[in-house]
């Protein structure tokens, strides 16, 4: 498959960090350790006292995760410090305006017969480099996710072994703490049994900072859009075709100041429009021009540093979900499975 490489990991949660990390260190070291952005990123955070709280507050509530981190770390030839802020760049206070993507795209269907469909749109140095896991922790829930090199599963698009679909948009309100970190959160929700534990995971107030999740699973009714910054978290039971991009949308967090992307902005004005013209998951392959674009690819490179790395849709049908993962909108074999 087109720029989706297939890893395995299995194991307690140290064997688990370490068979992933053993995958994916060549291309974290190659293509983001050495990046001027995250070089300055670790300049700033090294060392930091916040950053030991965060490890703290992830250590007391999801140690498993911390030694999945730990793991990979070692099998990669990375320092733990250097893995842990990689994976709270989101829980950082940031000095700039950063480019962000992902457009997802919710559908309700009859007798619970819902579908999420999202582009997960990533750095371009990542393009062609993208994971999928297939996953059978010991101690936990299997589960699939596309993977970032050298992050925790979750903060992108995913599905565990009990019908559990989970998708991520990034947001950036500026209301972090000093808390658990957004990717442990996410991480943790794909080791849910249930929509109902999954919803406790995101309505935790010891949270540092937060994204927008997608929710729904097998025999349940509810398509779910929940809004979970730091401050708070709206849980949306979804009726009717809808999109959500990287910023929040509900009235009741409109008083927290956030980073909003014209491009996020510009993206769901375009969604919004297609989905009123009767589209459905086929709008995520829509190639407007400039910011509008929904599915972006290299030549949009002018416009920021985020492209389409990958397309997942899932759907739901009696006990199971059907799902396929696409990298190149023109590849004719993408990968599928059912859960």
């Amino acid at each position: 498959m087109n720029g989706l490489h297939i890893i395995h990991a299995s194991g307690d949660p140290y064997a688990f960090g370490r068979a992933i990390g053993e995958q994916v260190g060549p291309v974290f070291k190659a293509k983001i350790l050495e990046t001027q952005t995250f070089q300055d990123h670790l300049h700033r955070w090294r060392g930091r006292d916040h950053i030991q709280k965060l490890r703290l507050a992830a250590a007391a509530s999801f140690p498993e995760f911390v030694q999945e981190i730990e793991g990979m770390a070692d099998a990669a030839g990375i320092d733990f410090e250097t893995l842990l802020i990689w994976n709270c760049r989101g829980d950082l206070a940031f000095t700039g305006d950063h480019p962000d993507g992902c457009t997802t795209v919710l559908l309700p269907g009859k007798n619970g017969h819902h579908t999420i469909a999202h582009n997960e749109d990533g750095p371009f140095d990542l393009l062609e480099n993208g994971f999928w896991l297939i996953a059978k922790p010991e101690h936990g829930i299997n589960f699939e996710s596309f993977l970032y090199p050298g992050m925790l599963p979750g903060h992108t698009l995913g599905v565990n072994e009990r019908g559990l679909v989970q998708t991520i948009n990034n947001i950036q309100p500026h209301d972090l703490k000093a808390g658990v970190p957004r990717h442990f959160i996410a991480r943790a929700v794909l080791d849910c049994e249930t929509l109902k534990d999954a919803l406790s995971v995101l309505k935790r107030d010891d949270r540092a900072s937060g994204f927008h999740h997608s929710l729904m699973q097998t025999n349940d009714t509810r398509l779910l859009s929940v809004e979970a910054p730091a401050s708070g978290c709206h849980i949306e039971n979804i009726t009717a075709p809808y999109v959500h991009t990287n910023h929040l949308i509900h009235p009741k967090f409109s008083d927290i100041p956030a980073s909003v992307s014209p491009s996020s902005l510009a993206r769901l004005e375009r969604a919004r429009e297609l989905i009123s013209q009767g589209m459905t998951t086929e709008l995520l392959f829509d190639r407007a021009p400039g910011t509008l674009s929904l599915y972006r690819t290299a030549d949009d490179k002018k416009l920021d540093d985020e492209f389409t790395l990958a397309t997942g849709i899932f759907t739901l049908s009696s006990g199971s979900v059907d799902f396929q993962i696409i990298t190149d909108r023109n590849d004719p074999a993408p990968y599928r499975n059912r859960i």
